[in-house]
């Protein structure tokens, strides 16, 4: 019998890290997209990056960039989004970590990442009018 959903994020909280995208709107009504990667262990944001236009290279430059020196998660649990291309999966093996994408319909399945992106929201960019990357 395989483990539950919550037992497999207990056992791993200290070798998973978590990766979405969010949406914000600028004063010229330009839509930005914010990728953000948390630590789950400790809940750290590990890295942070805007784009106007992600792209699966995009995505995949921030993965890089978030693990210097070879500080990476065992796992990380993303969405299901195109952006991040159909190899993202078979590229992270290669450098050693397991890409999760969260189950189809499942929206708590990657909360920790959903609670940062609203603790940023309602902290941080609810008090900025932002105007460009």
């Amino acid at each position: 019998m395989s483990q539950t959903w919550r037992t497999f994020l207990a056992n791993h909280a200290h070798q998973l890290w978590a990766a979405d995208l969010f949406t914000v709107p600028t004063l010229t009504f330009k839509t930005l997209y914010v990728l953000v990667f948390i630590a789950h262990g400790r809940r750290e944001l590990m890295h942070v990056n805007v784009a106007a236009n992600p792209t699966a290279a995009w995505v995949w430059r921030q993965l890089i960039e978030a693990t210097p020196w070879g500080r990476k998660p065992r796992h990380l649990l993303r969405d299901r989004d195109a952006v991040y291309g159909r190899d993202f999966r078979r590229r992270a093996r290669r450098i050693g970590i397991d890409a999760i994408a969260t189950p189809v319909r499942a929206p708590r399945a990657n909360a920790i990442a959903e609670r940062v992106i609203g603790t940023l929201r309602r902290e941080c960019l609810d008090h900025l009018v932002v105007l460009d990357e």
